[in-house]
């Protein structure tokens, strides 16, 4: 409970702090990459006051001069911070449209090139792939939680079609991410949160060229079952 307070605390002293810093610096100049190497500071003073510890396996896995939608589970706040902490820029998020309406959170993601995902994406909403589009276009990296939410029991939860139409909407790979070590720390619904070890697995990344839309179902599978695989071979190995 300690340690929950004082990363609570550390949040309301360094994010309006950081956050302006952050978005002075950004409409001075606006393409720089002074916002995301802000964040990075901010993940970083976040993880290390919640003793969190961080190993990444295969690092080269993810090109920051080459673009990819990387998808990955999601069970943990940390696992937000880890990635902030570790992606070099460019790298855009694609996250749950109810956080832009935060005050202050939402400029700072919205200058960040955060898209907002509606939690229900239809064709009436794909102005949002197109805005990922334009990430990828300008070789970013853009990361999904495809399951949309953190899931309350630190299970593998089914996943959304965005990312995978995405990916094949601008034919790039798609990186699987197996995040461990998240529902330990930080579980949904608990104001707790442990010391531990968080373990970025990047996997072998799946090609999308030739694939169209019809082929989305098929992608998301291949790529849900290769982070479930390596999340069970990792529970195995305890």
């Amino acid at each position: 409970m300690i340690r929950g307070l004082a990363v609570f605390l550390t949040h309301v002293v360094l994010f309006p702090i950081l956050g302006t810093w952050a978005l002075l610096g950004h409409k001075l100049r606006p393409q720089s990459d002074h916002l995301m190497k802000t964040g990075a500071v901010w993940a970083r003073c976040i993880m290390w006051v919640g003793g969190t510890r961080l190993k990444i396996k295969n690092p080269g896995i993810p090109d920051a001069n080459r673009p990819a939608v990387i998808v990955a589970n999601h069970t943990s706040n940390m696992e937000v911070f880890a990635l902030m902490a570790t992606l070099a820029a460019p790298a855009r998020y694609a996250a749950k449209a109810a956080l832009f309406k935060l005050p202050f959170l939402g400029r700072c993601l919205d200058a960040a090139g955060t898209v907002p995902i509606p939690v229900s994406l239809s064709r009436a909403e794909l102005p949002h792939i197109e805005r990922l589009g334009k990430a990828l276009e300008e070789s970013a990296l853009v990361i999904y939680f495809p399951e949309g939410e953190r899931n309350p029991a630190g299970e593998l939860g089914a996943f959304k079609l965005g990312a995978f139409a995405t990916a094949i909407a601008y034919q790039v790979p798609i990186i699987p991410l197996a995040i461990h070590g998240g529902f330990a720390i930080d579980p949904r619904g608990s104001h707790r949160i442990r010391a531990g070890t968080l373990t970025l697995e990047y996997l072998d990344p799946i090609p999308t060229t030739g694939l169209d839309q019809n082929d989305r179902r098929t992608l998301r599978d291949k790529a849900r079952a290769t982070i479930e695989a390596a999340l069970s071979r990792a529970q195995h190995d305890r």
